[in-house]
């Protein structure tokens, strides 16, 4: 696996899963505070995870870069897990309630998933 050289840029993204206020979609309102808080906050961290992602070709999964967070020690494996989860909740909130594709196309870059 290819390993991420702009170690800077790659410790100012864990600060998504640092800073990051997990959502309960499940009681059929959120945070609203929290909510802007986490939107604010992964449009920050994906301007340091731009720099990153240049670092390497067309096909490398995100997750597979994002990842590294944990590996380069900046977070553990459990704030990374929460907030991937908690993310990949938010995506499937968006995409049914026929959200924002821009947010549904940010949530998917961070989860991998599409």
């Amino acid at each position: 696996m290819q390993k991420v050289k702009d170690l800077k840029s790659l410790e100012k993204f864990s600060k998504l899963y640092k800073e990051y206020k997990i959502l309960n979609f499940d009681i059929g309102e959120i945070n609203k505070e929290d909510f802007e808080f986490n939107t604010k906050l992964i449009l920050s961290s994906l301007q340091h995870l731009s720099s990153i992602i240049e670092e390497f070709d067309s096909t490398t999964p995100a997750t597979q870069i994002t990842f590294q967070v944990i590996t380069e020690g900046f977070v553990t494996e459990k704030e990374f897990t929460d907030v991937q989860l908690n993310v990949k909740r938010w995506q499937e909130v968006t995409k049914l309630s026929d959200g924002s594709e821009q947010l549904n196309r940010i949530l998917s870059m961070l989860t991998g998933s599409h």
